[in-house]
C-alpha cells in the first residue's frame, strides 16, 4: 500500500521540558493495563522475517523505496538496520534508495471501548544528515464503491532538518489525498513536541497507544501527546521507514541531500529497530 506525503506546515511548540497542550508528563502504565501481545519482532535475523514483513517497493518524496534491512549485534542486542542511500541503481542521479517496513497483519480497535491497541518500538537513528524522514507509524487505507481511496494514520516522525530531541506526531483520518486539509483536526492534525534529553543516535522507545476516543504518544515511558483530534478508527499496519523528501514539504527538505549518479560516491544513512511489539491494553 502506497503512503503518500506533501507539503505541511508544523505546529510550533514552546520549548519546554516537554512539549504538551493535553496531559503533563505521566509514568509509563498510567492509564493502560497490558493484556496480549498480538504481535512482536525482536529482529534477531540473519534475514527479515518475510512472514511478518513486505518490503516496500513504491516511490515516497524523491525516495524510490526497495532496500531490505541488515541485521547487527551489539552489546547483546540484536537489530535491523535501516538504511537510505544516494546511489539509486534505479534513478541514478536522481533518486535516493530507501527502506520501508510494513506489517502483513492489520490491527484494529476492538470492539470493547475500555480496551485499545499499544504499538511500540525501540529504535535509534544511528547516523544522520539534514532532510532525513525516520518514522515508526501506523497506516492502513479503504476504498469507497466509487473508488475513492481513504487513509487513517499515526506517526512518530525524527525530522533531521530539526535539533535532536525534536520529534513530529500526526494522525489522519479518512484522510483524502487529491483534497489535503491540513490541520483541519478532522482528517490531519500534527505537533511538534520537544523532549529534553532525547537523543535520536542512542536508543528511545516509542509508544502508540490508540483507544477508541483518542490516541497517546509515550516517549521513553513519558506521555508527550494525548488527541481526540483527526482519530483514526479504521484497521491499520505498522511500518518503518527512512526516507527523504521533495522540496514540496519544505519542513522536511534539505538541498544540502542529493542523489549521486555514482555507486563509488555512494553515502549510506541507518536506522535501527530494535523490536516492534503490537499489544492488546485495557483501562
Amino acid at each position: 500500500m502506497k503512503r503518500y506525503r506533501a507539503s505541511r506546515w508544523l505546529v510550533p511548540c514552546v520549548p519546554a521540558l516537554l512539549c504538551l497542550l493535553v496531559v503533563p508528563c505521566l509514568p509509563r502504565w498510567a492509564f493502560a493495563k497490558s493484556g496480549r501481545v498480538m504481535f512482536k519482532d525482536s529482529f534477531t535475523g540473519p534475514t527479515l522475517d518475510k512472514t511478518k514483513w513486505g518490503v516496500g517497493t513504491w516511490q515516497l518524496g524523491r525516495t524510490q523505496l526497495g532496500q531490505e534491512p541488515t541485521f547487527h549485534t551489539e552489546q547483546g542486542v540484536t537489530f535491523a538496520r535501516l538504511p537510505l542511500s544516494t546511489y539509486a541503481p534505479p534513478a541514478p542521479g536522481v533518486l535516493l534508495l530507501g527502506t520501508e517496513l510494513f506489517s502483513k497483519t492489520s490491527f484494529a480497535l476492538p470492539t470493547n471501548p475500555s480496551q485499545g491497541l499499544q504499538v511500540e518500538a525501540r529504535v535509534r537513528l544511528w547516523s544522520e544528515t539534514a532532510g532525513l524522514v525516520a518514522s515508526f507509524f501506523t497506516w492502513g487505507a479503504k476504498t469507497s464503491p466509487e473508488g475513492l481511496v481513504r487513509t487513517d494514520e499515526i506517526d512518530f516522525e525524527h525530522l533531521t532538518d530539526y535539533p535532536t530531541g525534536t520529534m513530529l506526531l500526526t494522525s489522519f483520518n479518512d484522510w483524502d489525498e487529491t483534497h489535503p486539509t491540513y490541520n483541519d483536526g478532522i482528517h490531519h492534525a500534527d505537533e511538534l513536541v520537544i523532549q529534553d534529553g532525547l537523543q535520536r543516535d542512542t536508543w528511545h522507545t516509542l509508544q502508540i497507544r490508540w483507544w477508541s476516543d483518542h490516541t497517546e504518544w509515550y516517549i521513553n515511558g513519558q506521555l508527550v501527546r494525548s488527541s481526540t483530534e483527526a482519530h483514526p478508527n479504521d484497521p491499520m499496519t505498522v511500518r518503518c521507514s527512512l526516507w527523504a523528501p521533495a522540496s514540496d514539504w519544505p519542513e522536511a527538505y534539505a538541498a544540502t541531500l542529493q542523489p549521486t549518479s555514482s555507486a563509488a560516491d555512494n553515502v549510506t544513512y541507518f536506522y535501527d529497530i530494535d523490536y516492534v511489539r503490537v499489544t492488546r491494553i485495557s483501562r
